[in-house]
């Protein structure tokens, strides 16, 4: 086999792996529990009293303030090691925030 017809076969895979994944896993952004997730730290955050400026810095890293309102308004998942951190900082309970959120139908 020639290096150019095993790329081809490799890329054909990759698509068709990649359709398949998708197939698969719908997008969890804009589903009523990606909004829940939303709205709970969003709610806590102004709870606790502190800025989306101030949740920013105390996150670390290149996290800004633009970064935690597009998780506020739903236009960025968080993943779980993130969600753990930002609870933590805005003092919200990871483990009840999931108990509610079993709660919520599976889109």
């Amino acid at each position: 086999m020639r290096i150019y017809d095993f790329l081809i076969l490799q890329k054909v895979r990759l698509r068709d792996c990649r359709t398949e994944c998708q197939q698969r896993m719908p997008k969890s952004l804009y589903t009523e529990r990606h909004k829940a997730i939303a709205a709970a730290i969003a709610q806590q955050r102004r709870v606790s009293g502190l800025t989306q400026v101030d949740v920013a810095k105390a996150m670390g890293g290149n996290w800004s303030q633009p970064i935690i309102a597009n998780i506020e308004s739903g236009g960025r998942r968080v993943d779980l090691v993130e969600l753990l951190r930002m609870a933590d900082i805005i003092g919200l309970d990871a483990e009840a925030l999931i108990r509610t959120l079993r709660q919520v139908p599976d889109e």
